[in-house]
């Protein structure tokens, strides 16, 4: 799971937003794999993965997410 997210997105550091973002588990429109879309109020929403299941993509939010969005900021995300 963790590398099909790592898939998706560059590693470069961002500033940290100001809120906590809003995830949710969707299903492609063309094919049976899911993502995560990760809703960021003011900012673009960015979706990640390509989970073979909702299960998959749920377990991602739940066991996976918090580390995804360290590694994305220069400073820990909303403390």
């Amino acid at each position: 799971m963790a590398r099909a997210a790592a898939a998706c997105h560059g590693a470069f550091m961002l500033s940290r937003p100001q809120k906590k973002p809003e995830m949710s588990a969707r299903q492609r429109r063309q094919g049976p794999t899911w993502y995560v879309l990760v809703s960021w109020g003011d900012w673009p929403s960015q979706q990640v993965g390509g989970f073979v299941s909702e299960v998959d993509a749920r377990s991602w939010i739940a066991h996976e997410s918090a580390g995804w969005l360290s590694g994305r900021y220069a400073e820990p995300p909303f403390v």
